[in-house]
């Protein structure tokens, strides 16, 4: 008799045969996908660093413009004195502080009196920089005292120093707009700055000075380093002329020739990355993203445009090493490989134990009939087919599956019964919780939890926090005479109109307590927040709610206070509150019914 193969054999050998050909397979097509997805995230993650790097830049820029136009506002209305030294040094020094990434902030005359606030190298003290008439023509730097004016006496400059010749003042001249100077030393003893000049005009369009406000390498070099998420990538940006203004590796910028300031393009730069990059780039402006060599490694280079305020225009180039992603190709590979042996070593042991479930019942039939063709008759239980056995326990399972579904289903209504019915009462205790049970909006516990919340984020994301304080004007004279329950009703009809304000996701409108009202506003300037201010003492006048024992008017009216900070570390939310306090008590003591501090002529409503 022919000698064939098993029956286990015979059934286990297609099956290995077609595993193992999906594995291979499956591998093959992995490594690809694996392949292309490590270009595409390379290139996903260098437009992400760009993006991010842009939308930092956008914040920063935008602030610096604000903050001009903002102090040539002030000083053109004259709510700044053009010749008071000491309110500038205050303003602008408060300015630093709440702006973390501005490196200074000043305002020259063309009678050569300079005044700025200036935050030191490597740091977050702020200097006073005067120069002028008292100085005798040379630049002082002083510390500042708690009033934030100059104290102490730090630094004298050697050279007479005159702001009308410089670039930055002469640029803002020249145009009469504001408008971005070349970047240049800040002062003699400084680093590279970079920034923008307003020129403020008087009667008859005579110049009165130039306001400006300055970021340093520093601060453009720190923004790049953090937002460089690759530890062997590099971020560099570019003016125009493709000089370098920042990186992220903070690689020099310039060097002193003779006397004369030089700096460095892209193509020049230290840093033998950045000037391939350069050099690239020169050849090739165009922007987007492509592959270089550097040395022996490949570098995926990406050139990102960047336009900013008052005709700023910049490049933005992201340098990231090939390298670092087919490492991981190289990790994703070996733990494929891994998997795919433990696969077929659990595939073949799979394999090996159903086929002899399926052949055990066959050769113990086929031994039954060996043993009768010998003729050995004694009797031995016949094996159940498998196929019985799981069709039997299938239909056994089946009958229970139905029954367990039953109970399943059953249990599941009433856990949703039982859910819907904790969420309702959850959400009337949460309502309860945080709601002014008289007035329908946020309770003073609310407020305080929001203003938490969005004071911790505001430190988190460097973004400002603004507060307004509201007082009903002699409430108390208005419950005097006309009793409670109509009191009742102002403050419901106020409420309503503050909460009106609020149309922002993350504002926030509360009653602060009795008469006052807080209202809560994240992501928002100071200037923002008295045009929102000024905007709600006018809809309440417009509600023309009857008050004729008021000192203020023969309407219901409303006293603000306003406050706006960038939140430092460590700082607490009662500062917020304090200064906004202040300034309430300030707009009550100059008569009521407004808001202060009082708005710049330029921001009124209506203007």
């Amino acid at each position: 008799m022919k000698r064939g193969v098993s029956l286990r054999t015979f059934l286990i050998a297609p099956f290995l045969l077609l595993f193992l050909s999906g594995v291979v397979l499956i591998g093959w097509i992995s490594y690809q996908n694996w392949q292309a997805s490590a270009h595409q995230f390379e290139r996903r993650l260098s437009d992400e660093i760009g993006q991010r790097i842009k939308t930092n830049l956008q914040q920063l820029f935008n602030s610096a413009a604000t903050i001009a136009h903002v102090n040539r506002d002030l000083l053109q209305s004259r709510q700044m004195g053009v010749d008071d030294s000491l309110a500038q040094q205050r303003m602008f020094a408060l300015q630093l502080y709440q702006m973390p990434y501005l490196t200074a902030i000043s305002f020259g005359r063309p009678s050569n009196e300079f005044v700025a606030a200036r935050r030191a190298r490597q740091g977050t003290t702020v200097h006073v920089v005067l120069s002028g008439q008292r100085t005798r023509g040379v630049l002082q730097i002083y510390s500042t005292g708690s009033d934030d004016s100059a104290r102490d006496l730090l630094y004298v400059g050697e050279s007479p120093y005159d702001v009308t010749e410089t670039a930055w003042f002469r640029r803002a001249v020249a145009t009469g707009a504001p408008s971005w100077d070349d970047p240049d030393h800040l002062d003699s003893r400084d680093g590279l700055g970079f920034g923008i000049g307003a020129p403020v005009y008087g009667a008859g369009h005579a110049l009165l000075g130039v306001a400006g406000v300055y970021v340093g390498e520093d601060q453009l070099s720190r923004f790049l380093e953090e937002s460089q998420s690759s530890a062997h990538g590099l971020s560099f940006l570019m003016d125009v002329h493709g000089h370098l203004l920042a990186t992220s590796d903070s690689s020099s910028l310039f060097e002193m020739r003779g006397g004369d300031l030089h700096r460095f393009s892209a193509s020049e730069s230290h840093e033998p990355r950045i000037a391939a990059a350069g050099r690239e780039l020169k050849r090739s402006p165009l922007t987007g993203s492509r592959l270089i060599s550097i040395g022996s490694e490949n570098y995926l280079l990406n050139a990102i445009p960047y336009e900013g305020p008052d005709g700023l225009k910049l490049t933005i180039g992201v340098l990231l090493p090939e390298k670092d992603f087919s490492g991981m190709l190289t990790d994703n590979l070996r733990i494929s490989g891994l998997l795919i042996l433990l696969s077929v070593v659990i595939g073949t042991r799979f394999g090996i134990a159903l086929t002899k479930r399926v052949s055990h019942p066959i050769e113990e039939i086929n031994q039954y009939a060996a043993q009768l063709a010998r003729g050995e008759w004694d009797g031995r239980p016949m094996p159940d087919s498998s196929v019985r056995e799981i069709n039997s326990l299938a239909h056994a399972f089946d009958g229970m599956a139905v029954s367990l579904q039953d109970m399943i289903d059953n249990l599941e209504s009433r856990v949703v019964e039982r859910t819907q019915e904790l969420e309702v009462v959850n959400e009337k205790l949460a309502r309860l919780a945080s709601e002014d049970a008289l007035t329908g909006i946020a309770n003073r516990r609310c407020f305080n939890e929001v203003l938490e919340r969005e004071w911790s984020r505001a430190q988190r994301e460097r973004k400002p926090v603004a507060l307004l304080l509201c007082d009903i004007d002699y409430f108390k004279a208005y419950n005097d005479n006309y009793g409670h329950h109509e009191g009742d009703m102002v403050l419901r009809d106020i409420a309503r109109i503050i909460a009106a304000h609020a149309r922002r996701p993350l504002d926030l409108a509360a009653r602060y307590g009795g008469e006052e009202f807080a209202l809560v506003l994240p992501g928002t300037h100071l200037a923002g927040a008295l045009y929102l201010a000024e905007k709600l003492v006018q809809a309440v006048r417009d509600a023309e709610l009857e008050h004729g024992y008021s000192r203020a008017g023969p309407i219901v009216t409303l006293s603000i206070g306003v406050a706006a900070l960038y939140p430092l570390h460590g700082e607490a939310s009662s500062r917020l509150i304090q200064l906004a306090d202040v300034e309430l008590y300030h707009a009550k003591d100059r008569g009521r019914n407004q808001v202060s501090p009082r708005i710049p002529g330029s921001l009124e409503v209506g203007s």
